[in-house]
């Protein structure tokens, strides 16, 4: 009974808010010592959601706990979880430092599992770190490594952090299977396995999102929703918040878009950084869709500064991607050239091949504002084939309307309705207003130039009927600057 008591006193000194500093540098005997650190190690990883301030305390304490007994695994495991901490309060090159360092220690304790465990946490920053290559090589030695001494609850997390990988890279089919295996480990380990359930789903439903399926998506993100309020795990529910705010941006429900993403930036994120930074690169999208370029582009400045400031490579890619769309609708297409050239660099240094090939859809149709027809279809058919093959059918629908909208200007007509009836189809199907609209005119104009005028003005109605629902939504000082570079179906 004593010890269980010395251990009690023992734990609750350890949780406190602070701790005496001499008892940092008393070392525990091994027993007490071995129950304190995992007691540690699991209050840092349930402060991940919550604040990982909190983890990084916790992380630093397990540190301490081994340097006093000279434990050089339990010295490991602390520079792991503070690595773990680091990468969610948005100091990425530190994070991997911490890991790179728990590693070696792991390794010169002759601690198998422990330098494996390791490589979970830098799979999740391999992509952002622009070391991708690097992060995947020792995947399959830590595979075999959790299946040969049976941990089945690591070998489900290396799958949920590989297919993250696959899922940014837009390898989504590679990562639909993975996250599916690692839905079958978590289920299948009970009590274990259900605080990640609520991640396993939410990345689900952004892979169906990636792949344009938004109902599907949604069911997945309600699903991870539900998990995550009631284990009250405060940044998932932002991350999840944000996705459902995505969805409806993309399915014309801009004003609960603005809404969720407005409510999100109100509650405050210090805390969170990172998660901060992707809200507001959400926002940003949502102003491009409203027409509001000078917004945008001041937004998405603001964000790339936050993503430099974290060393996200991957991210300030994609924000570069919304500079580059505001500056080309603002006119400076010199500008916006710049910001594709840089964002195709980075997709193609992390070997991104599907948002490569995003990047070069967005710089076709830079090149057709420009008058370059040729670069326009030579980019857009290049955009086409690879998200038609990985099954992006969105996106796919886009590239054919670029390629319809050349074709239409150099006169190849039944190209032009062609494509126009493909993105018509992907559109409906999806439910995706802005694309609907985009296949109604340009088939309406193709209509009309080969002098089939019932249906050019059919399609035109269609067009301008699929605005007119969206502008419904939408208070009344958003309707004019929407409205404002959709009025060719209406003329």
């Amino acid at each position: 009974m004593s010890t269980e008591i010395g251990l009690g006193q023992q734990l609750e000194q350890w949780l406190a808010d602070k701790i005496p500093p001499d008892l940092l540098l008393t070392p525990l005997p091994d027993s007490v010592a071995h129950e304190v650190v995992e007691h540690l190690k699991k209050e840092a990883d349930r402060y991940w959601s919550i604040d990982p301030n909190w983890s990084l305390k916790y992380a630093d304490r397990i540190v301490a706990i081994g340097e006093a007994r000279n434990d050089k695994s339990q010295v490991a495991l602390g520079l792991m979880a503070r690595g773990d901490a680091l990468k969610l309060l948005g100091n990425l090159k530190r994070a991997w430092e911490m890991l790179e360092q728990s590693g070696n220690l792991f390794q010169a304790a002759g601690d198998e599992v422990g330098w494996a465990r390791t490589r979970i946490g830098r799979l999740f920053l391999g992509p952002d770190l622009n070391r991708v290559p690097e992060t995947l090589a020792d995947v399959e030695q830590a595979r075999a490594i959790f299946h040969e001494r049976g941990e089945q609850e690591k070998l489900m997390r290396l799958e949920i952090n590989t297919a993250y990988i696959h899922t940014l890279l837009g390898n989504q089919r590679q990562a639909l299977s993975l996250y599916h295996s690692a839905l079958a480990l978590a289920e299948a380990l009970g009590g274990i396995g259900e605080p990640h359930l609520g991640m396993l789903h939410m990345n689900i439903g952004y892979v169906h999102e990636s792949l344009g399926d938004f109902p599907q998506a949604l069911v997945y993100y309600e699903r991870a929703r539900s998990h995550y309020l009631a284990r009250d795990e405060t940044r998932n529910i932002i991350n999840i918040e944000k996705n459902i705010a995505c969805i409806a941006l993309a399915q014309g429900h801009y004003r609960s878009a603005l809404n969720i993403l407005n409510s999100a930036l109100a509650r405050g994120l210090e805390q969170f950084p990172r998660e901060n930074a992707r809200v507001k690169h959400s926002l940003a999208e949502c102003y491009l869709n409203l027409n509001r370029y000078d917004e945008a582009r001041d937004l998405a400045r603001q964000v790339l500064e936050g993503y430099h400031s974290f060393n996200d490579s991957y991210r300030s890619a994609g924000a570069l991607l919304h500079l580059a769309t505001a500056e080309a609708e603002l006119g400076n297409l010199a500008a916006a050239q710049s910001a594709l050239d840089e964002a195709a660099s980075i997709f193609t240094s992390i070997g991104s091949f599907t948002w490569s090939m995003l990047a070069r859809l967005w710089h076709g149709q830079v090149a057709f504002k420009q008058g370059n027809y040729e670069l326009a279809a030579q980019e857009a058919r290049a955009a086409a084939n690879c998200f038609e093959a990985e099954g992006q059918h969105v996106n796919y629908a886009n590239a054919c309307i670029l390629i319809g909208q050349v074709a239409l200007a150099c006169g190849d007509f039944a190209s032009a309705g062609r494509h126009g009836g493909h993105a018509l189809r992907v559109a409906q199907h999806y439910n995706v207003p802005s694309l609907r609209y985009s296949a109604h005119l340009l088939l309406g104009r193709v209509a009309k130039a080969t002098s089939l005028l019932v249906r050019a003005a059919r399609s035109f109605r269609a067009a301008a009927a699929t605005i007119d629902r969206v502008q419904r939504g939408l208070t009344i000082t958003l309707r004019s600057g929407f409205l404002e570079n959709k009025g060719e179906a209406w003329r």
